[in-house]
């Protein structure tokens, strides 16, 4: 690519990268200050629709109006996500460091590599969109693994939970007996990946940075730790190169800027 197509593109993508950090620390701020569980529910949405339409202007505009291939648009989209997660990771750190409780400083540290790791890599297109638009039934208050099999029943999609109940060091509240945590998805019915989002809160407490997030592997979904996911990711890489095969790819963004 010449400079001057580098020119038209990448500030738009700074932008749009920063866009996504704004949204995610304003409305995160806004979620914290609500006095009620449905006000943090609605900042929340609000957080994930916001992202959409930048995600969608910056995809219109690297596809109309510069005329650029799908793969690059899917390329730069992918970017300017990964930009976003690395703001948020960078924010969460400085926050760790200036207040007395936090999560380990070894999982910000990694955050700061994961994140933009596990969202700068262009997603499955078809199985994106069908978790975008597949509606599945909220159910309120639900441990994780009934929340997954009831996502997995009703959408039609594969959803694989590698959780075991007691195999990390977070203290766990279990409100169905089965020693895993629970889930809030809040109304009667929701979209699969706002679903699956709240299963990934979940599982990391509800405390930041996240713990857990998902990746699609041959038409399915995956839950499983940050830890997990980057040594999945290697191993497609590597894949890739001993193989010259396509990479499978890791997961989307919005989930890291609610």
């Amino acid at each position: 690519m010449d400079a001057s197509g580098r020119k038209r593109w990448l500030p738009r993508l700074i932008i749009v990268g920063v866009a996504y950090f704004v949204v995610g620390i304003a409305f995160g701020s806004f979620a914290g200050w609500s006095a009620s569980n449905q006000m943090r529910i609605t900042w929340r949405l609000l957080a994930f629709l916001v992202s959409g339409v930048a995600f969608a202007i910056h995809i219109g505009y690297e596809h109309f109006r510069l005329l650029n291939s799908p793969r690059i648009t899917a390329s730069h989209a992918a970017l300017a996500v990964a930009l976003g997660a690395f703001l948020l990771a960078v924010a969460a750190t400085v926050h760790a460091v200036m207040v007395p409780s936090h999560a380990p400083y070894w999982r910000h540290l990694l955050a700061l590599v994961a994140w933009p790791l596990l969202t700068g890599v262009p997603a499955d297109p078809e199985l994106w969109e069908r978790i975008q638009t597949q509606r599945v039934p909220g159910l309120y208050l639900k441990s994780v693994k009934a929340t997954v099999e009831t996502f997995n029943r009703e959408s039609g999609i594969r959803i694989v939970l590698d959780y075991q109940p007691g195999g990390d060091s977070l203290r766990r509240v279990s409100i169905a007996g089965d020693g895993y945590p629970w889930a809030n998805t809040s109304v009667a019915e929701i979209s699969l990946i706002y679903g699956l989002r709240q299963v990934i809160e979940g599982l990391g407490d509800y405390r930041t940075p996240r713990t857990f997030t998902f990746v699609f592997d041959d038409k399915q979904i995956h839950i499983l730790s940050v830890e997990q996911a980057i040594a999945w990711w290697r191993e497609q890489i590597l894949s890739k190169h001993s193989n010259k095969t396509s990479l499978r790819d890791a997961n989307s963004l919005s989930y890291l800027i609610d």
